[in-house]
């Protein structure tokens, strides 16, 4: 009777452990993905906070500070995007706007984009 229970432990064992590597997958691709969601959201916080200093920008120093700050922001997003932290589709829709205010060429403190 013991020999026939080996097989079973055996299986049982194995079982175990396929269930649980698959569970560890499952949880770190979930973890990833909230990553994802608080990396997107700190961007978007981070450019928002940008977009609300701009309006007080009224010297050319000032606006050159700005751009250093929007590009640097802009190269943590690329970078985020590279690694997957971001979504594609939400860096697309990111890059997409960079563009239309690329296009309209506005200035701040008399700096253009």
């Amino acid at each position: 009777m013991d020999f026939l229970s080996f097989p079973f432990v055996l299986v049982t064992a194995t079982a175990q452990i396929i269930v649980t590597s698959i569970l560890v997958i499952k949880t770190q691709a979930l973890n990833r993905d909230l990553k994802g969601v608080d990396t997107s959201i700190k961007c978007q916080e981070r450019y928002e906070k940008l977009l609300d200093q701009a309006s007080s920008i009224t010297s050319e120093e000032e606006a050159n500070r700005h751009y250093d700050r929007f590009w640097g922001a802009q190269a943590d997003q690329f970078l985020h995007w590279q690694n997957s932290m971001i979504p594609y589709e939400t860096y697309l829709l990111w890059m997409k706007r960079r563009r239309e205010k690329f296009r309209k060429n506005s200035s701040i403190g008399g700096v253009t984009f």
